[in-house]
């Protein structure tokens, strides 16, 4: 089976509808990498969309959990991280304020979601490839190779496997194919007005990348100054606006 594999889209509907009118639902399998939200604006959209893909191609359309779907979920069933962070900070802080905008006044649509969320993979593979968020990564302890520190939050070097490695969360200007590690990396930093990239892969030697580039076209510092000029506002509101949304 062929596959088109799309990296961290951060609530930027637009783009991922461009990219996905590349995808070929006869012949390729969707997988998303995770990171559908947080940042942009259109988080609530691009799970709606993925959801919709999922129900019209069941068995074609793979979306995998990423760190900031992790947080959502930590910050709303109020789970701990072990390093004692707050996991209301840690959310809102990296973008959790745009998406809980989202769902003002939608508390029906944010538990369907969060229960979506809460059954995401964390893993997707087959005799080729092997699709995570962040990469595999054995730290020493092979029972480690698949732990969310790995998949979910790795930002170093990657395990070598034998199947070719697919991940985002890490940004590179562009996409690229790292020998060392057997790995593709597709994080092109659409967030930081970048772009958004899929891979085509008929088999793990054989792939190409797709690219479209970001709307806003803003540079990683302008977006920067605009997160950080609103964030003290929406932190302020945050708290309100979850307590509207869950009465």
């Amino acid at each position: 089976m062929k596959k088109f594999i799309v990296g961290d889209v951060h609530g930027y509907f637009n783009e991922l509808k461009m990219i996905l009118s590349h995808w070929n639902p006869q012949e390729e399998i969707l997988i998303q990498v995770g990171d559908l939200i947080d940042r942009g604006k259109d988080s609530l959209k691009c799970i709606d969309y993925m959801m919709s893909l999922q129900k019209k191609f069941p068995e074609k359309v793979v979306v995998l959990l990423g760190n900031h779907e992790h947080m959502m979920l930590d910050y709303h069933y109020k789970r701990k991280y072990d390093n004692a962070l707050s996991y209301e900070n840690t959310w809102l802080c990296n973008g959790g304020v745009m998406t809980l905008n989202n769902y003002r006044d939608k508390h029906n649509k944010l538990l369907k979601h969060l229960v979506w969320m809460a059954a995401l993979p964390t893993t997707w593979e087959d005799d080729d490839v092997i699709v995570s968020h962040a990469g595999v990564v054995n730290r020493g302890n092979p029972a480690n190779l698949f732990s969310d520190r790995s998949v979910l939050w790795n930002r170093g070097p990657t395990t070598r496997l034998e199947k070719l490695q697919i991940f985002g969360h890490t940004i590179v200007e562009e996409p690229c194919y790292c020998k060392t590690f057997n790995s593709l990396h597709i994080d092109t930093g659409i967030c930081a007005g970048n772009k958004l990239t899929g891979v085509k892969i008929s088999n793990k030697e054989d792939w190409k990348f797709i690219c479209v580039k970001s709307k806003l076209s803003k540079t990683a510092k302008e977006v920067n100054d605009v997160f950080l000029k609103n964030l003290e506002l929406f932190y302020k509101t945050a708290k309100n606006t979850l307590n509207e949304s869950t009465t």
